[in-house]
């Protein structure tokens, strides 16, 4: 006998209300739909997934418990999903992100390279902990750097590249992240 949670599984809830419209449509019933109703259905779809990517979660300074959120309930998602059929033919179909790298060659791509340049390169006395620190995502080593290296200097005092082998002169902040990008490929 099955546990009585797949006969009736819990509500699930969910803290932003557009995950719940995404979990809804992407589990809802379209085998009584028409096409236009099904267009309809993707078009929510996909409007619900660019408002949740403009929120998604990151970390705040003054960011509040989880648990004073108000969570929202699904309970639309009794029925399983159901596959769409199109006059029961199955048309072969190019995949529209072959030429798109899958998700972990990206993801090496962008943490490859999240190493702080003024504690690397430009600062003899840190020790190599410090030096071969890996920040996890671009905005925190950016904080760091802002906060660590560019906000201790001077206005119009300027100051020499911190990668190796660079001979530029910066002269603000904001000509630092330029020249990074354009001439490190280093995107902060």
């Amino acid at each position: 006998m099955p546990s009585p949670e797949v006969l009736n599984p819990p509500t699930i809830k969910y803290e932003l209300e557009e995950r719940a419209t995404v979990a809804r449509l992407l589990f809802q019933p379209v085998d009584d739909m028409d096409l236009w109703q099904v267009c309809q259905v993707r078009i929510q779809l996909v409007d619900a997934l660019v408002q949740l990517c403009g929120r998604q979660e990151t970390p705040h300074q003054f960011k509040t418990s989880r648990s004073s959120k108000q969570l929202r309930e699904v309970d639309d998602l009794d029925e399983p999903c159901k596959r769409l059929k199109v006059d029961d033919i199955v048309m072969e179909e190019e995949d529209p992100f072959a030429d798109i790298p899958p998700v972990d060659d990206i993801a090496k791509d962008t943490t490859a390279k999240l190493y702080c340049p003024f504690c690397r390169w430009g600062d003899e006395e840190v020790g190599p902990g410090k030096r071969e620190y890996k920040y996890s995502r671009r905005d925190s080593r950016k904080r760091h750097a802002q906060d660590q290296h560019l906000t201790e200097r001077a206005v119009g005092e300027g100051f020499d590249c911190p990668y190796k082998g660079c001979n530029a002169f910066l002269g603000t902040a904001t000509h630092f992240y330029s020249h990074a990008e354009r001439q490190h490929d280093d995107c902060f």
